[in-house]
């Protein structure tokens, strides 16, 4: 698996390194609210 260039812009905006959102994608199998819990913590995170 590999980030398009799309995707970069968009991981960079909210605060999360590739590979570690590659992590997050594979351990969360077929849950997907446990990727967005994770985007939605890094980006708050990022807003301090």
């Amino acid at each position: 698996m590999y980030l398009c260039g799309g995707d970069r812009p968009f991981l960079k905006s909210v605060n999360v390194e590739p590979a570690d959102f590659l992590r997050v994608v594979w351990s969360a199998g077929d849950d997907n609210q446990k990727v967005i819990d994770y985007v939605r913590q890094c980006r708050k995170t990022l807003a301090g």
